[in-house]
């Protein structure tokens, strides 16, 4: 009877010992990827929802690399810009945006600047992936 009960107690124990999530922690997956570019004046609009071509975009996203703060100020920059809103599955969106091929920002946080290389790789990867076939009767 005592070897069950050290070994019921080890077992709660041990069960108390798992990670559980924190409260109201949701996993919320991207859904669709919306993206309008603006390259000398020609405004392009995608939206992507299957996964193979927002994994690109997702990839990309997760591999930026900041290199510093901005030298100028972003926000006057009109050229080479474009936006990525993430759609998440409880509804949310998270925005990129990048301008100049040299400056990024997510959502309304501060800009950093990037490596122009990878800068011109993303924008080359936004303005080259074919998004989703349009939708017929608006649905």
């Amino acid at each position: 009877m005592k070897k069950l009960a050290l070994l019921l107690g080890v077992l709660l124990f041990l069960s108390g010992c798992g990670k559980t999530p924190a409260p109201n922690t949701a996993y919320r997956a991207v859904t669709g990827i919306d993206i309008v570019t603006n390259q000398d004046g020609k405004i392009l609009r995608r939206h992507y929802t299957a996964p193979e071509k927002m994994q690109y975009v997702l990839t990309f996203l997760r591999l930026l690399t900041p290199v510093g703060k901005p030298d100028t100020d972003p926000e006057q920059l009109t050229e080479n810009m474009f936006l990525i809103a993430l759609t998440r599955s409880d509804g949310s969106r998270v925005y990129y945006r990048q301008t100049a091929h040299r400056y990024v920002c997510k959502n309304d946080q501060d800009w950093f600047s990037i490596d122009p290389a990878q800068a011109a790789k993303l924008y080359q990867l936004m303005a080259h992936i074919p998004g989703d076939p349009p939708r017929k009767n608006g649905k």
